[in-house]
C-alpha cells in the first residue's frame, strides 16, 4: 500500500521558487500567464504574498496576493490562485486562502478582496458561504472581455468580493457554521429547460424586498456546447447584478445549491445593505 507524500504550503521567497510559479501558472492554464518571476518576486519584497503548495517536492498549486490600500485603507489583494489538475478538490485552495488570511493578520491588515467569476457556483459557494466573504461590486469587462479566451464560458465578468477577516461572521463560517438556504426570498430569476439544459428566460430588476434570490449555472461546463445559453445567463446575471449590488444597495451574502424539482439548482441570496 503506498503512501501519500505529505502536502505543505508555505510562502515563497527565492527567484528560483518564482521561476518554478512561472512554469506551473503556464501548465495550470494552457498559456503563459502576466506574472514573471521578476513580478513575483517584487510581489513579496513589498509586503505582498506568494504561496507555494507541495506535495512532497513538487509544486503542485500557489497564490499570489498584492498589498494594497484605497480610501478606507489597507488591505490585502488575492489576485491570483491556481492548483494543477491532479490535485484539486483536495482542500489546496482553502488552505491557500488561510495561509493568505494568516499573512493578512500579520501585516496588521482587517480585510482581504478578490474577484471571481460570478457564474461559477462552486467557487461562489466557497468564498461567500464557506468563508464568509460578500459579493461588493460587480464589473462587466474586469479582463477587457473574453481576454482571448473561450467566449462566454471565460468571460471576464467578475465579482468583487470583501473578507471582513475577524468578523464574527468569518469566524463562525471557519469554524464550520453553515447557513440553511433560505425559505423566503424574491425570486429576479425566470429559468426554462430546454433540451434538459435550465436557461435564463427573464429577470426581474424592479424589486426592493430585503432578500433576493438570482440563479446562476449549477455547472458552468455543461453550456461548453450551447454559448447562446450560456451568454444570456451571463447577460443577464450581469444585469441583476449591476441594478442591485452595484446600484441597488444590496451585496451577494451566500450562494447555495439545493433540491429542485428532480435536481438541483444554485443561486446566489442578495440581501440590502446597511445604511452606511
Amino acid at each position: 500500500m503506498s503512501v501519500e507524500p505529505p502536502v505543505a504550503v508555505r510562502n515563497l521567497t527565492r527567484y528560483s521558487e518564482m521561476v518554478e510559479v512561472e512554469a506551473l501558472q503556464a501548465q495550470i492554464w494552457r498559456r503563459p500567464r502576466p506574472y514573471t518571476p521578476r513580478m513575483l518576486l517584487a510581489i513579496h519584497q513589498t509586503g505582498g504574498q506568494v504561496l507555494g503548495a507541495f506535495v512532497g517536492q513538487e509544486l503542485v498549486g500557489y497564490a499570489v496576493a498584492l498589498f494594497a490600500t484605497d480610501p478606507d485603507g489597507p488591505y490585502l489583494f488575492s489576485q491570483a490562485t491556481g492548483v494543477r489538475r491532479d490535485h484539486r478538490n483536495r482542500g489546496l485552495g482553502r488552505r491557500l486562502k488561510m495561509a493568505q488570511r494568516e499573512h493578512a493578520l500579520s501585516l496588521g491588515l482587517a480585510q482581504m478582496r478578490w474577484a471571481f467569476d460570478p457564474l461559477l457556483a462552486r467557487t461562489a459557494h466557497f468564498h461567500c458561504t464557506a468563508l464568509g466573504a460578500v459579493g461588493r461590486a460587480y464589473e462587466a469587462d474586469y479582463f477587457d472581455a473574453t481576454d482571448g479566451r473561450e467566449g462566454a464560458l471565460l468571460a471576464s465578468d467578475r465579482l468583487l468580493a470583501s473578507w471582513d477577516l475577524t468578523s464574527r461572521r468569518t469566524e463562525a463560517r471557519l469554524a464550520g457554521e453553515r447557513p440553511t438556504p433560505p425559505e423566503e426570498g424574491t425570486w429576479v430569476t425566470r429559468v426554462k429547460v430546454e433540451n434538459g439544459l435550465p436557461g435564463l428566460a427573464g429577470t426581474v430588476l424592479d424589486r426592493a424586498d430585503d432578500r433576493l434570490l438570482v440563479e446562476i449555472p449549477l455547472d458552468l461546463g455543461t453550456y461548453r456546447d450551447s454559448p447562446e445559453t450560456l451568454a444570456a445567463w451571463r447577460g443577464g446575471v450581469g444585469r441583476l447584478l449591476e441594478r442591485y449590488v452595484n446600484s441597488g444597495g444590496y451585496a451577494v451574502t451566500e450562494c447555495f445549491t439545493a433540491p429542485a424539482g428532480d435536481g438541483r439548482r444554485s443561486f446566489y441570496l442578495l440581501e440590502r445593505r446597511p445604511a452606511p
